[in-house]
């Protein structure tokens, strides 16, 4: 037999060290480091550390909760501000905050013809991921959950078309109500992160203090997206813009500037 045939590995071993190979690199970057070792960081152990982490958590959670009723009217302010410049039939109604005035077809699940397009989209984008080649197992895997998503979504409209939002701004208001939720989780998540990074009280304040800003900034801007695409888009597309643009996407927002912190600031021993 022929020596070099043990010597020559097979293309399954051969796509196995390529992936730890890429995962290595990944691993060795300073994000990777940075990130990695904080989110591994153990617990606080003693009374005193945890009752500064739970200081420092409690501190910006009051403060959202104290001014959560002005954020709400200062994000529906934003809307009904932009929305006569922007040509979106958005008002202020009696009972709810905002009311979508011209309620037509597009903001309904869909007819039949809307759904037969939105199922061949469904189809065509997973016919085309099953062309990518195994390097992009990521993106395909991402693709085939978004696929998901929507194939759902149409099954939905088909059998429980009452289990969708029924207009834009019932579902403006969800993801409002959402994203402010998750800004109540922000501050403990932070607490968490950060108590892992070599730190001082104000710079860690501060960081806390200027993600919560940035996302009480950006909340209303991206309904005001959504707002839009509503306009063209039946609420079919409602589940996987709730994904693309949803919590999901704030999440990975707030990994990604986390990310950015922990790159900067070495880890605490």
């Amino acid at each position: 037999m022929d020596a070099a045939a043990f010597l020559t590995l097979r293309p399954a071993k051969r796509a196995a060290l390529r992936t730890a190979r890429q995962r290595l690199t990944l691993a060795r970057g300073p994000v990777g480091l940075s990130l990695g070792a904080a989110l591994t960081e153990p617990l606080p152990r003693t009374p005193r550390q945890w009752g500064a982490l739970l200081l420092l958590a409690a501190l910006p959670l009051l403060l959202v909760v104290a001014l959560s009723h002005w954020l709400l009217m200062g994000w529906h302010a934003v809307l009904l501000g932009w929305a006569p410049r922007l040509g979106l039939p958005l008002e202020r109604g009696a009972s709810d905050a905002l009311v979508w005035r011209a309620l037509d077809a597009g903001a309904l699940p869909g007819g039949p013809l809307v759904l037969a397009v939105a199922a061949l989209a469904v189809l065509a984008v997973f016919t085309a991921s099953l062309w990518l080649p195994a390097r992009h197992q990521l993106g395909r895997r991402l693709l085939w959950a978004l696929c998901a998503v929507q194939a759902v979504a149409v099954l939905l409209a088909v059998g429980r078309p009452d289990l969708l939002p029924q207009s834009p701004t019932a579902y403006l208001s969800t993801l409002l109500h959402a994203g402010f939720y998750l800004m109540l989780t922000l501050p403990v998540l932070l607490a968490l992160g950060l108590s892992a990074l070599k730190m001082g009280w104000a710079a860690r304040l501060g960081f806390m203090a200027a993600v919560l800003a940035y996302f009480a900034l950006m909340l209303p801007h991206k309904m005001l997206l959504l707002a839009l695409l509503f306009q063209w888009l039946p609420m079919v597309w409602a589940p996987l813009l709730f994904v693309l643009l949803g919590v999901v996407a704030d999440l990975l927002v707030f990994l990604a500037l986390f990310a950015v912190l922990s790159v900067s600031r070495p880890v605490a021993r």
